[in-house]
């Protein structure tokens, strides 16, 4: 998406200039902190609900064995499902996902607690309204309501789902509408990436048997960066 080329008409004299060393590659940032909580969700649909379910997204590798998901009654501020989950979530090849057989509440104010292995409440969210848990891992907290809900009028086949592009579980938010849903894979319109955005120049050609021809710059990048403002200055070495 970055890419472009240009012709500079760079001159068939040889330049005496010193040839430089490349330019190395981008590296990605190492040192961003695993982070795994709650991307979408479908609990309530037309007629009989079906394809209910929670799944866990990440922003790298995470191992959530020995994760649990929690759910609360909005009436009493009471758990009444966990489910135990397990595996590797990774946001290139699988987003785990937790299935539900009409066990999902469908509101008010029912919440959902994503809880790590040392029974460490990661994420306390909730649909329709808040609650504050009276028990199990969330007591004594206030859900966060995440501000979009379905009901009887949601297909079977849709869920509610975090969009946008980022790193942390904060750089997302929950779109406004129920949309097709894509269990177990990033959602449509959410792009995550923990790399650090840079260009660099990645290719070039300015010299050839014959009239010079074909000459062009190339930009290269890591990922989508937007370069209109950029230019491409080119300098004489002999003076």
């Amino acid at each position: 998406d970055c890419e472009i080329k240009v012709n500079p008409c760079l001159s068939d004299e040889p330049s005496s200039a010193p040839t430089p060393p490349p330019t190395p590659p981008p590296t990605p940032i190492t040192n961003v902190q695993g982070e795994v909580w709650i991307n979408e969700l479908h609990y309530e649909n037309a007629r009989k609900d079906r394809n209910e379910f929670i799944e866990i997204g990440c922003n790298q590798e995470v191992n959530i064995t020995g994760y649990k998901l929690v759910l609360y009654n909005g009436s009493g501020g009471i758990q009444y499902n966990t489910a135990s989950l397990s595996g590797l979530c990774s946001p290139l090849t699988n987003f785990v996902v937790q299935n539900y057989n009409s066990k999902i509440q469908n509101g008010e104010s029912d919440g959902i607690a994503l809880v790590n292995e040392s029974n460490e409440v990661v994420e306390f969210i909730s649909y329709e309204g808040y609650l504050e848990a009276l028990d199990g891992p969330a007591i004594g907290m206030i859900s966060v309501d995440i501000g979009v809900s379905e009901n009887s009028r949601v297909s079977a086949d849709e869920s509610l789902q975090l969009v946008g592009k980022g790193c942390k579980r904060s750089d997302f938010t929950w779109l406004s509408t129920p949309a097709p849903s894509s269990a177990g894979d990033v959602n449509n319109n959410q792009k995550i990436s923990c790399v650090q955005g840079e260009v660099w120049i990645n290719e070039l050609h300015y010299d050839n048997a014959g009239t010079d021809r074909n000459e062009f710059i190339e930009i290269g990048c890591n990922q989508e960066v937007n370069i209109t403002g950029y230019k491409l200055v080119l300098y004489n070495g002999s003076g």
